[in-house]
């Protein structure tokens, strides 16, 4: 019987990857961030608040219930990588949609001055 006579080929194929979306997925918008270095690692905290109005009008006074805390913990490397992404995504956003106001002159200018030289 010649060499490979009879034998099956299988062919070895490439796994297939599916985008769907983990059963865990859940998209949040933050209240505010915060970033601290902990153990030679960036941790990304967003926080989700509200502000309860029933209690802040009557008694002039603002009341914030803090509904969720996230801290995603990222390498430096990973950090580098996240803020070329972020600044490809502001300058191709502030070319199709217009100039981004953040409400504090200081943090625009020096983003202006960042995104310019990008």
């Amino acid at each position: 019987m010649a060499e490979g006579a009879g034998e099956k080929v299988v062919e070895k194929k490439e796994p297939e990857q599916r985008w769907h979306r983990s059963p865990n997925y859940r998209e949040i918008a933050p209240s505010w961030l915060s970033c601290n270095i902990n153990y030679g690692l960036f941790e990304l905290i967003a926080v989700i608040s509200k502000t309860n109005l029933s209690e802040s009008v009557p008694i002039n006074n603002t009341v914030i219930e803090h509904i969720e805390e996230l801290c995603m913990r990222i390498t430096p490397q990973t950090a580098k990588f996240l803020l070329v992404f972020l600044l490809e995504n502001l300058k191709q956003y502030e070319s199709t949609i217009g100039h981004i106001k953040s409400g504090n002159d200081a943090v625009d200018s020096k983003v202006d001055e960042i995104l310019a030289k990008f």
